[in-house]
Formats: C-alpha cells, structure tokens, sequence
C-alpha cells in the first residue's frame, strides 16, 4: 500500500509539502515514506472521490 501511494505522489507530481502533512520533511525523498514508520496510509473505501476536498498547489499558469 505504501508503495502505491508513493507511485500517486510522483505520477502526480505532488508538492514535496505533501510530505510535511505526513510528518516528514519536504527535504526529505518521497521514498521515506517506504521505510520511515512515522506515517500511515489508509485506504478509503466507500467513499466517492467528489466527496473529498483538499488543497492543491498551483503554479499559476493556466
């Protein structure tokens, strides 16, 4: 699972602030997350992804 959600990370090119949130540094290689243990990873079932809301970072461009 950890593995899957560190492939999402990267194929959506998140912000490195996205490790901040879990508890590391945005220094710190996305690939911590596979091998630190101060993060979990839940997966959601049931939920409809138009339910969920969060923040995403934009560059600016259109």
């Amino acid at each position: 699972m950890r593995e899957r959600f560190v492939e999402l990370i990267q194929k959506k090119n998140l912000s490195s602030n996205v490790l901040s949130a879990l508890g590391h540094s945005p220094d710190e290689p996305v690939a911590a997350l596979l091998t630190e243990g101060r993060n979990s990873v839940w997966k959601l079932v049931g939920v409809k992804v138009g339910n969920i809301s969060g923040l995403k970072h934009s560059d600016g461009s259109k």
